[in-house]
């Protein structure tokens, strides 16, 4: 018999305090038939849990390991602290922080066609499995006690990314109802969004403060080098200004207010806005990458006292590719300016990657220990590679993975396509080295799709600002053709 939305709402009130239920139902031959004991499957014996909604979820669809996320999701008591939609996004999607006992995290709910069309945690269990986990399953259950379907009967089918096969989807179930009402209905903070608003789930308010400050750092640190010891001390416990340490710098005091009080935080947040950041952050990493490369062109030249191999210049340039998708992802949504400064930033270490097509160590004496294997002895074949096939030490990074195809710089590329149009020339001049150096196949046909979608798309940002040229970084994207 369906299960109303009103005996759903009764029957969770009644266990108020007490676990989620569960009965185990065994499966077909439950009198023991013979035939089927040395049987074996892939799933456990089906199963039965009723969450805090009243709604019944089984297990037919799952493993051993999510059945078990779900008997913690919904066993759980946790809370949601607040929620916010973001609807003028290219990618619309919903945020709710959970807050259990000991910390907090951050699920994401999206559209059909984005990044967070499968629910997304920023808990661990998420980010190492890529799985729905137990606060996925919770928030799931939640959602349902706003949009239950009198019409449904018997146990939903759960699947590994925290929805049903049966009924709507969490986002479907949002959309249809509007989150500000289902977080009215059920005791939920809503956050209004307003313009440019960051995501506090993806780039919290100390990072935040870190981020504005660092700008100002005169030696040049990323918002990860700086004010470490203060940033680690600070908890996301709200303090009073008296309790702050007596020996704190300037800088220190300034961090923990703005951290822990609201009114000092949106001032400073507006008069240094994420654009401008996120462009002070993208120049810093190019000034790094100059120096690696500065550094290895020292190798070439036979300079024996230097420091860095060519295995450790590709691994700090991967890492600067990381770091740059990552800030472009964190920091939305970027200005097509800041947009810019990332993606001149990435094809010109593609540049440059072409243009160290050498063996560095081809002017070391045999007496030197120098590498043997090709790969560590010339940048381009260790990033890129040459002939039919490419090498990729390096496995996809789980935060992309769903969307990469495993071409250094090209990869990240795509998540800034909607200004590559302005710089057409300079990608087509890219295009010409890699062909020119032999690149692998796969390597050279990947940037050259890149470009011809990049083209046709209706992404593109005429008329948009132009980002400034930086000293000696070479053309800015108003001074290229279109793409024809």
């Amino acid at each position: 018999m369906a299960v109303t939305r009103a005996q759903a709402l009764a029957q969770s009130e009644t266990r108020s305090g007490e676990d989620s239920s569960e009965r185990e139902n065994e499966s077909e031959g439950e009198s023991g038939d013979e035939g089927d004991e040395g049987r074996e499957s892939h799933h456990p014996p089906a199963s039965v849990i009723q969450g805090p909604s009243g709604r019944e979820y089984d297990n037919v669809n799952l493993s051993p390991e999510t059945w078990q996320r779900v008997k913690d999701g919904l066993g759980n008591h946790f809370e949601v602290h607040y929620c916010i939609e973001f609807p003028s996004r290219p990618q619309k999607y919903y945020a709710f922080r959970i807050v259990p006992a000991e910390t907090q995290f951050g699920v994401r709910i999206g559209a059909p066609g984005t990044q967070y069309e499968r629910p997304t945690c920023s808990c661990q269990d998420y980010q190492e499995r890529l799985l729905a986990c137990k606060h996925i399953f919770w928030l799931s259950d939640q959602l349902v006690q706003t949009s239950l379907d009198d019409s449904l009967e018997g146990p939903a089918h759960l699947q590994d990314n925290g929805s049903s096969t049966t009924g709507d989807s969490p986002y479907a179930q949002i959309s249809n109802r509007g989150l500000r009402t289902i977080a009215h209905e059920l005791g939920w903070r809503f956050r209004s969004h307003s313009g440019q608003a960051v995501d506090e789930l993806a780039f919290p308010r100390k990072d935040q403060v870190r981020d504005i400050l660092s700008t100002f750092d005169p030696d040049g640190a990323l918002p990860e080098e700086y004010l470490t010891d203060v940033y680690e001390d600070i908890s996301s416990e709200s303090v009073r200004s008296e309790d702050f340490p007596s020996t704190d710098t300037l800088e220190a005091t300034i961090f923990r207010l703005a951290t822990y009080d609201e009114a000092f935080f949106r001032p400073l947040r507006e008069a240094v806005d994420v654009d401008h950041c996120a462009i002070i952050y993208f120049g810093r990493l190019a000034d790094r990458a100059d120096s690696v490369f500065a550094r290895l062109n020292d190798i070439v030249k036979g300079n024996r006292t230097t420091s860095p191999t060519v295995a450790s210049c590709a691994k700090y340039l991967r890492r600067t590719v990381t770091a740059t998708r990552k800030n472009v992802e964190m920091r939305a949504p970027l200005n097509d300016k800041a947009k810019s400064k990332a993606f001149y930033l990435l094809l010109s270490i593609l540049n440059k990657v072409c243009d160290s097509n050498v063996d560095a160590y081809a002017s070391f004496s045999p007496s030197h220990t120098i590498p043997t294997d090709k790969f560590d002895r010339n940048l381009f074949e260790k990033l890129i590679g040459s002939g039919a096939t490419a090498r990729n030490e390096d496995p996809p990074s789980p935060r992309f993975s769903d969307r990469d195809e495993g071409h250094f710089i090209i990869d990240a590329l795509w998540d800034l396509k909607p200004v590559a149009r302005d710089y057409s020339d300079m990608l087509g001049e890219t295009l010409e080295k890699l062909t020119e150096q032999r690149a692998s196949d796969a390597y050279t046909a990947a940037l050259a799709r890149f470009i011809e979608q990049a083209a046709t798309s209706d992404e593109g940002v005429a008329g948009a600002s132009r980002p400034q040229k930086r000293p000696g970084a070479g053309p800015t994207p108003g001074q290229s053709k279109r793409m024809k």
